[in-house]
């Protein structure tokens, strides 16, 4: 069973005692019961976090929520976006055009331009690289 992603959203709606919210960046939605120490999901047992940032995904290690982060040269993040998906940031420069376009709808318009016809497409995950 993989544990949560939080978002800043998502984080202030379970300090608000909402039972109903997404731990996987909106693909779904589940019941989360609220307390006044923390919340319980799919009978495990979660504390709210001291400080949750925007613009940021945590993920839970089993002991704390951590930052889907990385920093060796470059802090390179995994970013929450409008759109649902998230994007990476290295060193806060976004990976994808998605303040104007979805990660899914970026997608498909760069797989349209080379007009694959039928066959299937690869994606290596190369980035700007």
């Amino acid at each position: 069973m993989a544990g949560p992603l939080l978002t800043k959203d998502v984080h202030d709606a379970l300090l608000a005692g909402a039972t109903e919210v997404s731990l996987d960046l909106g693909r779904s939605r589940t019941i989360v019961e609220p307390a006044r120490d923390g919340w319980a999901w799919q009978g495990r047992r979660f504390p709210y976090m001291e400080a949750c940032k925007d613009r940021t995904i945590y993920y839970w290690t089993g002991d704390a929520f951590e930052p889907v982060q990385r920093f060796s040269r470059s802090l390179i993040k995994l970013v929450p976006t409008e759109w649902g998906p998230p994007t990476f940031e290295i060193d806060g420069i976004k990976m994808l055009p998605t303040a104007k376009v979805s990660p899914y709808e970026d997608a498909k318009h760069k797989v349209g331009l080379i007009q694959p016809r039928g066959k299937a497409i690869l994606d290596t995950c190369g980035g700007l690289g």
